[in-house]
C-alpha cells in the first residue's frame, strides 16, 4: 500500500454499492446478488471506515461532488440505507469540508423506488437521482434480463415526478439484440415524457464473461447489425436535440446547465477517491499520480487496515497519464484544454502528434482553437479510431514533466 498520499484541497467521492436483486445478463460491473443483511451491513461498515481513512490522509479535502453507485443501492433496505447515508453524512462533514458539494448523485433501480426512499435522499442532501430505466420495451427487458419491467420503470418514474423537487437522470441502452426502430423511440420518447433534466445513451457492448456473451455464442441472440446500431443512434440523438437536450460528452445529454458535475470531474481527470470493493482511486502522491484499485472479494475486503482492503497501488507513468488526459478529455463536446495540458506535461499537445490532427482537422473531424481541440459531431461518433491513431503517432514519446493536480483557470 502507498503511504505517501499528498494531501489536496478538492476531491470528487464515488461509494461503490455491490449489492443487486439479480444480475443483469449484460452487466460486467462487480456486484453479488442475493446477500444477506448481515453481509451487507458489514461491507457497509467497512465501505465506511476505509472513506474515513482516506478523508483524513487527503488531508481533510473539500468534497466536490458524490456518487453513490453499483450494485444497485437502493438494494439496501431502508434502516440500512438510513444508518448508511446518516454514517456519510456526518464522516464528510467530520473529516472533510462539505459544507459546498456542487452535487450528490445516487443510482436507483426502477424496481425498488419508494416515496420512502426518496425522501430519505431528499433529508440526507441528495441533488441528483440516476435511474437505470435502460429500455421501455418488454421484450427488450426480458433479452437483457432487467429485473422488474417497463410497467415498473413507469411506476417508479411517476413516483419521482411526484415526490422528487431535485435533478434526474434517466439511463437508456441503445443498440440491444435485434432492437427495433419502433423500439428506440419508444425508449427516447417514453424517457423523455418524464422531462429528465439529463439522459445517459449507452451503446450497447457485448462484454466477454456475461450471459448475453454465451446467448449470442449460442445463436439465442442476434447481435444488432453495426450500421443499423449507428443509425439508431443518431435517429436518438437528433430526438433529443430537439427536446433540448445538448450532447456534451459521447453517451450524455443534458438540459442547459445540468451536465453531471461528477463525471466531468472523471473526463477532465481530477483527483477522485472510490471506497467499497471493487472501487478505483486516481490521487496524487509524492512520487506523482496512483492509481489504487480495491479488491472485489469481501473476504479480503473486511480484513480492513490490516490488508489495507486489499488494495493494488499503482504508479501511473507521465505517457500513460497523458494518454488518459487525451482518452477522457477528447469524449467531451468541449474538449480538451490545451493550456492545462501544457500545464501538467510541459507539452503542446498539438506538436507531438501533428499528422493526426492535422488530417481529422482537414476532414472537418476535430476543430481546434487557441486553447482547446474537440471532435465534431461527426468526429465524436469515431471516438475509438482517433484514439488509436493518437496512441500509433505518439509513439514512445514521454511528457517533459507531470505536475497534478492544477488548478482549471
Amino acid at each position: 500500500m502507498h503511504h505517501n498520499l499528498r494531501p489536496i484541497s478538492d476531491i470528487s467521492i464515488y461509494i461503490h454499492v455491490p449489492f443487486c436483486p439479480k444480475k443483469c445478463r449484460y452487466c460486467d460491473f462487480f456486484s453479488l446478488a442475493k446477500q444477506t443483511s448481515t453481509t451487507k451491513r458489514q461491507i457497509i461498515g467497512e465501505t465506511l471506515h476505509q472513506l474515513v481513512y482516506f478523508l483524513i490522509e487527503l488531508g481533510n479535502p473539500r468534497v466536490a461532488t458524490v456518487y453513490i453507485g453499483g450494485g444497485t443501492p437502493n438494494e439496501l433496505e431502508l434502516p440500512l440505507a438510513r444508518y448508511f447515508f446518516e454514517a456519510v453524512y456526518q464522516m464528510l462533514r467530520s473529516y472533510a469540508k462539505s459544507d459546498d458539494i456542487k452535487e450528490w448523485t445516487v443510482e436507483l433501480n426502477p424496481e425498488l423506488i419508494t416515496a420512502e426512499y426518496l425522501s430519505l435522499m431528499a433529508e440526507y442532501g441528495v441533488t441528483r437521482l440516476s435511474v437505470g430505466a435502460q429500455t421501455f420495451s418488454e421484450r427488450q427487458y426480458d433479452i437483457i434480463g432487467r429485473v422488474g419491467g417497463t410497467k415498473q420503470n413507469r411506476v417508479a418514474l411517476d413516483c419521482i415526478r411526484r415526490e422528487w423537487k431535485r435533478d434526474l437522470n434517466i439511463d437508456i441502452i441503445t443498440a440491444l439484440p435485434d432492437q427495433r426502430l419502433s423500439e428506440a423511440k419508444l425508449d427516447i420518447d417514453s424517457a423523455t415524457h418524464y422531462q429528465p433534466d439529463h439522459i445517459s445513451l449507452y451503446t450497447l457492448t457485448i462484454e466477454d464473461n456475461t450471459p448475453l456473451r454465451d446467448d449470442a455464442r449460442l445463436g439465442k441472440i442476434q447481435p444488432l447489425d453495426q450500421q443499423l446500431a449507428e443509425s439508431i443512434w443518431l435517429r436518438q440523438m437528433e430526438k433529443l436535440e430537439t427536446m433540448g437536450y445538448e450532447r456534451y460528452e459521447v453517451s450524455n445529454f443534458a438540459q442547459q446547465g445540468k451536465q453531471c458535475l461528477h463525471n466531468l470531474a472523471y473526463w477532465k481527470m481530477s483527483p477522485y477517491l472510490g471506497c467499497g470493493p471493487a472501487s478505483v482511486s486516481t490521487l496524487p502522491s509524492t512520487t506523482g499520480p496512483h492509481r489504487l484499485t480495491t479488491n472485489r472479494s469481501f473476504e479480503t475486503f473486511l480484513t480492513g487496515r490490516t490488508s489495507f482492503w486489499g488494495i493494488l497501488d499503482e504508479a501511473i507513468s507521465a505517457r500513460s497519464f497523458l494518454i488518459e488526459h487525451v482518452m477522457m478529455g477528447i469524449r467531451l463536446s468541449k474538449g480538451i484544454d490545451i493550456r492545462r495540458l501544457k500545464r501538467i506535461f510541459g507539452i503542446d499537445l498539438l506538436k507531438i502528434v501533428p499528422r493526426v490532427f492535422d488530417e481529422w482537422f482537414r476532414k472537418e473531424l476535430l476543430c481546434v482553437e487557441t486553447d482547446r481541440v474537440w471532435l465534431s459531431q461527426n468526429g465524436l461518433n469515431l471516438l475509438d479510431r482517433f484514439l488509436q491513431e493518437f496512441i500509433e503517432e505518439l509513439g514512445e514519446t514521454i511528457p517533459e514533466r507531470l505536475v497534478w493536480p492544477v488548478l482549471s483557470r
